[in-house]
């Protein structure tokens, strides 16, 4: 038990700066999307395959980083849930493993953006045919299903479940814990539209995400 409390108040110790450097490297993978991945997504099948083919390089690490901006959300949700006390330990676990779930399917995503996606892209510049468009759309669908419907309710579910633990914990205002529903509802709320249109909302959802960074500050 002491080493729990030890290592509770170790993790805690770290929170700020886990909080801030997230934050930066968030808004950094957001400035690379407005940026350079905004052309991923705009156009026609060809203009999107050829923009991916002539800046794969930039593609490539605006979509790496958002693997790191992957990991750092991540983490600090577990210093986050790492702050509540033990008798919420074994919801928080369980809420903890749906968002690993879901980070896990971003990171595979982001990796997929990375590496098969431009080399179709080129493929297709190359030799264009009905085939390799076929399989271009059909990663695509594949795609947004996977981090706009996917991850993204596995966030908002684990964020409700840890919302849930807010409301019981008299430590935390009801303010705050109304604000966490509020964002966890947005992304669960942005999860089921893409599932709808079938259009990508990263942006978007990612935005969301990065109000939980200064509300978990206030809430830990």
């Amino acid at each position: 038990m002491n080493w729990s409390r030890t290592h509770r108040w170790k993790l805690t110790e770290w929170h700020p700066w886990v909080l801030k450097g997230a934050a930066v490297i968030h808004v950094a993978a957001l400035t690379l999307m407005g940026v350079y991945l905004t052309g991923t997504f705009r156009g026609t099948q060809m203009e999107r395959m050829y923009y991916i083919a002539e800046h794969e390089t930039a593609v490539f690490w605006s979509w790496a980083s958002w693997m790191f901006a992957t990991l750092a959300i991540t983490l600090a949700f577990y210093i986050w849930l790492s702050g509540f006390h033990s008798m919420y330990r074994p919801v928080l676990q369980m809420a903890l493993l749906i968002w690993i779930i879901g980070a896990a399917t971003e990171i595979l995503h982001d990796l997929i953006q990375m590496t098969i996606i431009p080399a179709l892209s080129e493929l297709f510049m190359q030799m264009p045919s009905p085939e390799l468009a076929g399989h271009f759309n059909a990663w695509d669908r594949l795609l947004i299903r996977m981090t706009g419907v996917f991850s993204n309710t596995c966030y908002a579910i684990s964020g409700l479940i840890s919302t849930g633990v807010m409301f019981q914990n008299k430590r935390v205002s009801n303010g705050l814990a109304g604000w966490s529903l509020f964002i966890w509802a947005v992304v669960l709320l942005g999860a089921l539209f893409v599932s709808w249109v079938e259009v990508p909302l990263r942006g978007f959802v990612s935005i969301s995400l990065l109000l939980f960074l200064p509300w978990a500050g206030m809430a830990k």
